[in-house]
């Protein structure tokens, strides 16, 4: 128990008075939904056992209601975390999963065609948590998403869409080990068209899974990450069901370094390797990927209510081999250097994030100018958090 309070500690230290937000770790050059060594309230999407070192907040990300969830066009999320007794709970609203976004929107985790424009992306989805902490850290997490749109016309016969999720988060942290666990229980998405029964179409996960294991090792952090996504589609336009597989692992190590009082530097190097089998899903291909990442990021404290950030990822070694029908590409060390940068705002407990607007560097403008600091849209991705 007090090894773990000493870590926590340790990490709340290293990482200063900034830990919130998709805008503060995708500056760093992390993922958006949490890290592995990275100290921030995201990780609660990373490992549900994390809401113990979140506790007694609200966070809220600006965005719109049913957007696509990504840089350019956020979706609109929020929530909150409060400790009662020796339990921690809260909700969570609008938190989207991309893995199966992806899936019935593209069929292609790349991007491309839709797999049918009928179907929408997750909708209404909220997140509840739990978690306490019995000698070891321990959380679970339900998101529950139910959605249905019927048109009624005169002169044509009703058509509906539809669309359900349910997943399971659990988690646990214990010593210098924590295990995260994400879980699709159901994701389903379709149309029925009552005047064409050709334009009806059912997409039904086959598997949804997201397994996150990090270690502390003398101030390194080890991380596995390992992703599985599959799905059907049951199409009246085809003659075959099509079926669509992702999956995904990643190896590295990292770490957070105090440079000194007010500076903080991240580190981190992963092995990535992809598979990705798409059969009907938009066209019929493989996609098979391993790249080599170096990550390095800083974050300073400016001021006592201003810190800056940024981060340069690139991929030192990287191969992407797409095989068709006839065809065959196979891609070598491809462009790959981003740039991020970020700021926070600091009124007491009360905290803004944003992503520095520096087009064609994964911050979210796109009015197609790269590498110009953006004075009429500064900031995206854009989130506010306060401690209580």
């Amino acid at each position: 128990m007090k090894r773990q309070i000493a870590v926590a500690m340790g990490l709340a230290v290293l990482s200063g008075s900034a830990l919130a937000s998709k805008a503060r770790l995708q500056a760093l050059g992390e993922d958006a939904n949490g890290s592995g060594y990275i100290n921030d309230n995201r990780n609660i999407f990373y490992n549900a056992a994390q809401v113990n070192n979140h506790k007694d907040m609200v966070t809220m990300e600006w965005g719109a209601a049913g957007a696509a969830n990504g840089d350019s066009a956020p979706q609109a999320e929020g929530g909150f975390l409060r400790q009662q007794g020796n339990l921690v709970y809260g909700l969570h609203f609008g938190g989207a999963d991309n893995a199966w976004n992806n899936v019935l929107t593209t069929g292609d985790t790349g991007g491309g065609t839709a797999v049918n424009g009928s179907l929408v992306a997750e909708r209404n989805i909220w997140d509840f948590f739990i978690g306490g902490d019995a000698g070891m850290q321990w959380g679970a997490g339900l998101t529950y998403g139910a959605y249905k749109k019927t048109d009624v016309d005169d002169d044509v016969k009703d058509q509906t869409t539809v669309g359900d999720t349910v997943r399971l988060r659990l988690g646990v942290i214990h010593g210098d080990l924590q295990v995260g666990l994400r879980y699709g229980l159901t994701n389903k998405a379709g149309f029925e068209d009552g005047e064409n029964d050709a334009n009806d179409i059912t997409v039904t996960g086959k598997s949804d899974i997201d397994l996150n294991v990090a270690y502390n090792f003398n101030g390194m952090v080890a991380t596995l990450d390992y992703m599985a996504v599959s799905a059907a589609a049951d199409d009246e336009a085809e003659a075959f069901e099509e079926t669509y597989k992702y999956n995904m692992t990643t190896v590295g190590v990292a770490k957070v370094q105090k440079i000194n009082d007010t500076a903080r530097a991240n580190y981190k190097l992963a092995y990535m390797m992809s598979d990705e089998t798409n059969q009907g899903f938009v066209e019929d291909d493989k996609d098979n990927s391993t790249s080599l990442a170096a990550t390095l990021g800083l974050e300073v404290d400016a001021k006592s209510w201003l810190t800056l950030r940024g981060s340069v990822s690139h991929n030192i070694l990287s191969t992407d081999k797409v095989v068709g029908d006839d065809t065959e590409v196979v891609t070598s060390n491809d462009n790959s250097t981003n740039v991020a940068t970020g700021a926070s705002l600091m009124f007491g407990d009360f905290q803004v994030d944003g992503l520095i607007g520096n087009d064609g560097s994964g911050t979210g403008n796109a009015s197609g100018e790269t590498g110009t600091l953006r004075t009429d849209s500064l900031m995206g991705r854009v989130s506010m958090t306060y401690r209580f």
